[in-house]
């Protein structure tokens, strides 16, 4: 098998484990703190996956890793819990 280097991952809200709901922004509670509290949970779910699976790509030997955030606007993922992987910011 030929070593792969560069892995482009496009990931999105809907799909990840513990999310059932498609957007709480969308709700009638969206800015009372049930929906604001939900919406944090979901980007943090969504962030462990991408942070867990780069990491998982990383240890197989690959270099570069893009990472597009395909819900919305793609500001899904908190970059901030994403500082455990290194990245290139383009």
């Amino acid at each position: 098998m030929a070593d792969i280097k560069a892995v482009y991952v496009m990931t999105d809200l809907e799909g990840v484990a513990g999310i059932d709901d498609w957007d709480p922004r969308h709700r009638e509670d969206a800015a009372l703190v049930r929906g604001v509290r939900d919406r944090e949970e979901m980007a943090r779910l969504l962030t462990g996956e991408v942070v867990a699976a780069c990491e998982g790509l990383q240890a197989a030997g690959v270099e570069e890793i893009l990472v597009n955030d395909a819900h919305g606007a793609g500001r899904t993922i908190l970059v901030e819990l994403v500082e455990r992987v290194s990245y290139n910011d383009r």
